[in-house]
């Protein structure tokens, strides 16, 4: 009887090291599994830096007018107006840096921005004349020029998959240079003469956009914006030389900038990599 037990439990032994064996071929047969790599997850949330660069366009009403003696009694080169309502165009690239932190739960993500910008936007247009009557030139002219610009804003957006879309809005400074220039050539009663002048200020106002940020690598964010801004008005005098007509002629402008910028952030609170996992 033993001696058949003994068979019986060394029978299941060795079927029991036999699927053992099959189980272990089975498995070294298997392709190796590399370890997968989980991307840093999409928290907006911290400080971030940045620079970014663009291009602005200005739509601005112009109302230039005449006040003196040749207001009532205007030369024909003047159109026969004492006033008139015209439109300059300032534009140009604009380069510059921000500065911001955002918040984020769920997918909500608050933030404030300040930035500020170096901008090249200049452009001159007719006034009360620029008549060239057979060689006689009567130009009264405008001209605006806007050196840089600066906003503080507040950021609201909805963030999934490394993406951000946010609008935005909040005050702006700028920095603004209004001309109002007179020139008269070729004219047989007064020799040539031309005089100008700029008033610079810093002009306060609101802006309001919108834009998108991805994330591109490690730390660093990609985004593109588009911006409003209106600085409210400007104005600025020109009393002429008796030679001129000793008259006054006054330029006032409203300051309107479309802004479209591209640029990259480096995010403070990027946690880096997570571990790898199987």
């Amino acid at each position: 009887m033993l001696r058949k037990l003994l068979g019986v439990a060394g029978a299941a032994f060795l079927f029991a090291l036999a699927l053992f064996g099959v189980a272990g071929a089975a498995d070294l047969s298997a392709p190796f599994k590399a370890p997968a790599y989980a991307p840093p997850p999409s928290n907006w949330s911290g400080f971030y830096l940045g620079l970014n660069g663009g291009y602005a366009v200005a739509n601005d009403p112009v109302n230039q007018a005449l006040t003196g003696i040749l207001a009532t009694t205007p030369p024909s080169q003047l159109n026969e107006s004492s006033s008139v309502n015209t439109r300059v165009t300032p534009q140009g690239g604009l380069f510059g840096g921000q500065l911001g932190y955002s918040y984020q739960t769920g997918h909500v993500v608050f933030g404030l921005e300040g930035d500020i910008q170096w901008a090249d936007q200049k452009d001159t247009a007719c006034g009360l004349s620029c008549a060239n009557d057979d060689g006689a030139i009567v130009a009264l002219t405008a001209q605006q020029k806007i050196d840089w610009f600066a906003t503080a804003r507040g950021r609201l957006g909805w963030a999934n998959d490394g993406w951000l879309l946010y609008v935005t809005g909040g005050g702006a400074w700028g920095g603004i240079n209004a001309t109002t220039a007179t020139s008269e050539s070729g004219l047989v009663e007064t020799p040539p003469a031309s005089a100008s002048n700029t008033t610079s200020s810093i002009k306060g106002g609101w802006v309001v956009g919108g834009g998108a940020e991805v994330r591109i690598a490690g730390p660093w964010t990609a985004k593109f914006e588009y911006l409003y801004m209106d600085l409210g008005s400007i104005s600025d005098a020109l009393t002429r030389a008796p030679a001129l007509g000793g008259d006054t002629l006054t330029t006032n402008s409203s300051i309107h900038d479309s802004i479209v910028r591209a640029g990259f952030n480096y995010n403070f609170n990027w946690g880096g990599p997570q571990a790898y996992t199987y």
